[in-house]
């Protein structure tokens, strides 16, 4: 009885952790781009955009931690400079960055995907030649949302996306993250007791 009492506890306390988890948005990326493929162009454009049918999941993008770039930043569709970066909004935000091609960039990005609706929104990430007449690549990085699913991440072998910010991140955790450590820790304390 005892052994069926604790698999119940731990399966309650996992779960818990899960749901928090799959709660817990909005979700951040730290981003790391080579462009030393691109070195012969001499300078040009990164172009980030967040594109879909932006109806039934409300999602946005903010950029912010931008390094390695030149300036000279131009905005198109629902795209706007907010604070420290820029917020691109489905179903059209986007974003081109003068670059000098040779070395690193670097940026941070969270995503907010809203909890309804079945569309899907889609954030990528593109190099332009300086005359904005031609797409030195396809997409570097894509990433695809969808309500109620983890992101789909696709890079490549000049980008690199890992999960979390970059460069001394100090977010406040979020609301969902403070009831998950609270649930569990309360899991704990009746799990004791219980013993007791």
């Amino acid at each position: 009885m005892a052994t069926l009492k604790s698999l119940l506890t731990s399966s309650l306390l996992a779960l818990t952790m899960a749901c928090g988890a799959a709660l817990a948005t909005p979700i951040t990326y730290h981003v790391d781009l080579t462009t030393k493929s691109f070195a012969a162009e001499g300078s040009g454009y990164l172009e980030l955009s967040l594109a879909g049918p932006g109806t039934g999941v409300p999602t946005s993008a903010f950029i912010s931690k931008l390094t390695g770039v030149g300036s000279g930043t131009t905005l198109f569709g629902d795209a706007s400079a907010a604070g420290n970066g820029f917020t691109l909004r489905a179903p059209d935000g986007a974003l081109w960055q003068a670059v000098t091609f040779g070395g690193l960039l670097g940026f941070d990005l969270t995503l907010d995907v809203g909890d309804t609706g079945s569309d899907f929104s889609r954030f990528s990430v593109a190099f332009v030649n300086q005359e904005q007449t031609d797409y030195l690549t396809g997409s570097v990085v894509q990433i695809d949302l969808s309500a109620g699913a983890p992101p789909q991440i696709q890079g490549s072998d000049i980008a690199f996306v890992t999960e979390g910010a970059g460069g001394g991140n100090t977010d406040v955790p979020e609301p969902a993250d403070w009831a998950l450590v609270m649930t569990g820790l309360g899991l704990m304390g009746l799990m004791q007791r219980r013993r007791a």
